[in-house]
């Protein structure tokens, strides 16, 4: 849950979509968000897409490449100091269940399940995570998860720039139906 105040500021930010500088902070946040999950990545991209559809495409690219670096910033930390560092924010977090059945999942699927989890509306932190303790290469990290990043970040841009568009023709045509029918 985003506290009011991030809340807040969010929405007066999104009154700056428009300004050319809004991609980078937008990509800052994504960034952000990849390492402590405050930010409401998703739902920011998809009402800036509708706020300013003619800059759908810069808004995906940007995020996805936002999210990529702070999803290799996350396993940089990971790989560097360890358990040491996951244990800080999650203390449980090695004998809980849902991170016994990931390592388990991990274990089986690799890096395709981090592709999954980067193009999936899930949090990607814990397969991160456990593609930095498997020790995979930061560059192999970030190529996969910005291929599932870009893909994620595409069809939800696209779906937000579009749609609106579509749905007003079928509203149309049903317009048109209903008066035909009277």
């Amino acid at each position: 849950m985003i506290s009011k105040r991030l809340k807040s500021w969010l929405q007066y930010f999104q009154n700056f979509v428009e300004k050319p500088w809004y991609e980078i902070v937008l990509a800052f946040l994504a960034a952000i968000d990849a390492i402590v999950v405050i930010v409401p990545t998703d739902g920011l991209l998809i009402s800036s897409a509708l706020l300013a559809p003619r800059k759908w495409w810069r808004l995906w690219l940007w995020t996805a490449i936002g999210s990529t670096i702070g999803g290799i910033g996350f396993a940089f930390l990971v790989q560097a100091q360890g358990w040491e560092f996951l244990n800080q924010f999650f203390p449980s977090l090695e004998k809980s269940q849902g991170w016994l059945l990931a390592a388990d999942l991990f274990s089986s699927y690799g890096l395709w399940l981090l592709f999954a989890f980067a193009m999936a509306p899930v949090v990607q932190q814990p397969m991160l995570a456990l593609a930095a303790l498997a020790h995979h290469s930061l560059a192999k990290i970030g190529i996969i998860l910005l291929c599932g990043r870009l893909l994620k970040y595409f069809i939800m841009t696209v779906v937000a720039r579009f749609a609106p568009e579509k749905i007003r023709k079928l509203w149309g045509v049903k317009d048109e139906l209903d008066d035909v029918s009277s």
